[in-house]
């Protein structure tokens, strides 16, 4: 998590500001903890040492981070918020990060064309020597790109992006460019799709139908992936073919 020091009086106002926004209160149990909040996977804890004056704040998303800061005025703050909710709305998911073997999908869903892109970012990506060196960001940002210009996404559009590592650089690459984004865990219409085309893909290369009959709106992932680690199990040169080596350890059995 990045951090600022701030005095008090600036703490203040921030405590304030995400009160009215409603964020969910967090609790630690820690004499330095001063206070904290959480909001669709975006957190911020503030804390007081006694050898500084400043308060130390942490954030884990500087974009939501920064517009909180930037608006004084709290229904100005909660106009802008609300418009990533809006028919300029973006919707940026992914599936298949948590699957032990194969790609993963990444979408991108524009509200105002009622159209989405998917793409898959292939094996090689999760697989050692592309794996170290997170050759799978640069990935996703062409594709991001691409997208983008397919659907003709522009910088008036109000962009939810999921926080996880997948996008890390595509989270740079927008925010440095001045779109209009926050990050935020994605349940909408991309992670759907994302989803759906992930369990098509699966069963592309070979995953028992069965296995696949799943609900791609509420899948349980535990159950989903002990499911495809016991037919790994039995079938090891499907594994050997598609495991992720880069993000998985091959456990013996």
């Amino acid at each position: 998590m990045k951090f600022v020091y701030w005095d008090e009086d600036k703490v203040k106002e921030l405590i304030d500001k995400l009160a009215k926004l409603e964020w969910s209160k967090l609790q630690e149990n820690s004499e330095k903890f001063v206070a904290g909040f959480t909001h669709d996977g975006n957190i911020i804890k503030i804390y007081k040492y006694p050898t500084n004056k400043q308060f130390k704040v942490y954030y884990n998303s500087l974009p939501y981070f920064s517009y909180i800061n930037k608006f004084n005025d709290m229904e100005r703050l909660k106009s802008f918020l609300h418009q990533f909710n809006g028919k300029k709305s973006v919707e940026i998911d992914d599936a298949g990060i948590g699957c032990p073997v194969g790609g993963i999908v990444i979408c991108i869903y524009s509200k105002e064309r009622d159209m989405a892109a998917l793409k898959i970012i292939g094996l090689r990506f999760f697989q050692k020597p592309l794996f170290s060196s997170k050759q799978y960001n640069i990935e996703v940002l062409k594709r991001l790109q691409w997208a983008f210009r397919e659907l003709n996404i522009t910088r008036d559009a109000f962009i939810k992006i999921c926080p996880g590592d997948i996008f890390t650089t595509s989270i740079d690459y927008l925010w440095k460019n001045g779109y209009n984004i926050i990050t935020t865990k994605a349940d909408g219409i991309a992670h759907i799709l994302a989803e759906t085309r992930f369990l098509q893909y699966l069963e592309s290369i070979g995953i028992p139908k069965n296995i696949l009959d799943v609900n791609p709106r509420k899948i349980d992932y535990a159950a989903f992936h002990k499911s495809i680690n016991d037919f790994l199990r039995k079938n090891p040169k499907f594994k050997r073919r598609f495991f992720k080596t880069g993000w998985y350890k091959d456990k013996k059995n």
